[in-house]
C-alpha cells in the first residue's frame, strides 16, 4: 500500500517520530513541517526568514517521547513544542562550528538537548533553563556527529575539524588553516552529568576507492558498552566504548557495493537496520579497483543513487528503491518506507511529495 501527500517548498529531511505518528520534514529553503500520519495532513509548519545559505536545515529531530522537535539553521537550534505548535527555544552557538546547521540530540528519558559549540558541548534542560557544559579537545568544532547512550549517562563526540584545513574562533575569524591531528579519526566519550573524559576511540579511515572520506556523519549507541559508527564510503563499524576495540565492520567493499558515492546513513531499531543511499553502477559514479585505479567512469545521474534498507542481523538487503537524492526514512516497527518525491512538468516545474508505503 502506498499513500502521497503534495507539499509545498524545497524539502530535504524526512524523519519518522518513535511511534510513527509524526514524520518531520525540513529543506534548504528554511521550512519546517510536522506532518501527522493519523490525520493525513500538516500538523505544523513554520519557515525561517535570512540568507539562503544561512536558513537551509540541514538537521532535524523529534523527542522520544514525541513532545519536542528541532531543527538547526542561522547557527541556532530552534526547539518545538509539539503540542502548542510553537517554537519555545532558540540556543545559539558559535561560528567555530563553521556551519550554520549543525548537529544535535535529544535525551531518551529527560526533556534535554546536547549540541556542540565550538570547544564545548552544552547540555540544556529544556523544560527548567538549566544547562553546563563539557569541555572538549582545543580545535573542536565543525562537528561531524555527537550521540547519547540509553541510559543519558554518556555522550559520545566526533569533530571534522581533524581533517578540514581551516579553523575558525567563535566569531567566524580564522585561527588555522592546518589540519589538528589531535582530532583526526578520533570519537570522543565524555560522562555527561561532570564532563570527565572515558576513552578516545581511534576510528581509521582505510583507502576505499582510490580516497578517504573520513566522514562519520552517524553515529548511534547500540548498548551502554557499544556505539555504531557509519564510516562513510566504508560501511558501518561497532566499537567499544571502554576498551576502544572495534568490534564488528560491515565493510560495503566486501559486500558488493562497487562505488564510493555514499549519502548520510540512518540507524533504526538499535542496529538493526540500516538505510543509506548508494550510487549504482549502472547508471553512474566512477568505479576503482582496491589500488585506486579506476576501472570505469561514468557520468553521475540522480537516477542512478539507491535507496538500499539493509539487516545486519540477518546480513542482507530486504528493500531497495531507486529514487535519486531524495531524502527517505524507514519505522522499523510498522514497516514503512518514507521519502520525498519530486517531478518535474515540460517547463521543468517541479512539485514535491510526501510517499508512504507499507513494506
Amino acid at each position: 500500500m502506498e499513500t502521497s501527500y503534495k507539499l509545498t517548498g524545497n524539502n530535504t529531511l524526512v524523519d519518522f517520530s518513535a511511534d510513527a505518528h509524526y514524520i518531520i520534514i525540513s529543506g534548504y529553503d528554511g521550512g519546517f513541517k510536522i506532518f501527522d500520519t493519523l490525520q493525513n495532513g500538516i500538523y505544523y509548519r513554520t519557515r525561517l526568514k535570512g540568507s539562503k545559505s544561512d536558513i537551509n536545515i540541514r538537521n532535524q529531530a523529534i523527542s522520544p517521547d514525541k513532545k519536542y522537535a528541532g531543527f538547526s539553521a542561522l547557527n541556532k537550534i530552534f526547539v518545538v513544542d509539539v503540542s502548542r505548535k510553537e517554537i519555545i527555544r532558540k540556543y545559539e552557538y558559535s561560528e567555530e562550528e563553521r556551519m550554520s546547521s549543525s548537529t544535535f540530540c535529544f535525551f531518551h528519558h529527560s526533556p534535554r538537548i546536547a549540541f556542540p559549540d565550538g570547544e564545548y558541548l552544552r547540555i540544556h534542560d529544556i523544560e527548567t533553563g538549566c544547562s553546563h557544559s563539557i569541555v572538549l579537545p582545543h580545535g573542536a568544532g565543525m562537528t561531524d556527529c555527537i550521540a547519547i547512550d540509553p541510559t543519558d549517562k554518556i555522550i559520545a563526540y566526533k569533530s571534522s575539524n581533524g581533517v578540514n584545513d581551516i579553523r575558525l574562533d567563535r566569531e567566524g575569524n580564522i585561527v588555522s588553516t592546518e589540519n589538528n591531528e589531535e582530532l583526526r579519526d578520533k570519537v570522543y566519550i565524555f560522562e555527561i552529568e561532570t564532563g570527565k573524559g572515558l576513552n578516545i576511540l581511534s576510528v581509521p579511515y582505510p583507502h576505499v576507492w582510490g580516497a578517504k572520506t573520513h566522514l562519520s556523519q552517524t553515529m548511534k549507541f547500540v548498548d551502554m558498552e557499544t556505539v555504531l559508527i557509519w564510516r562513510k564510503g566504508y560501511g558501518f563499524s561497532y566499537f567499544n566504548i571502554r576498551t576502544g576495540a572495534e568490534m564488528r565492520t560491515i565493510d560495503w567493499h566486501r559486500k558488493g557495493f562497487v562505488c564510493g558515492e555514499f549519502e548520510k546513513a540512518k540507524i533504526y531499531a538499535g542496529d538493526r537496520f540500516v538505510l543509506f543511499n548508494n550510487a549504482t553502477p549502472d547508471s553512474g559514479s566512477i568505479v576503482f579497483d582496491d589500488s585506486g585505479r579506476i576501472v570505469k567512469r561514468y557520468s553521475l545521474r540522480e537516477s542512478g543513487l539507491e535507496f538500499i534498507l539493509y539487516d545486519t542481523k540477518e546480513d542482507r538487503i530486504i528493500y531497495r528503491q531507486k529514487i535519486g537524492w531524495c531524502p527517505a526514512t524507514f519505522h522499523p516497527e510498522t514497516k514503512q518506507f518514507a521519502w520525498i518525491k519530486r517531478e518535474y512538468d515540460e517547463n521543468y516545474k517541479r512539485s514535491e511529495y510526501l510517499c508512504i508505503r507499507e513494506l
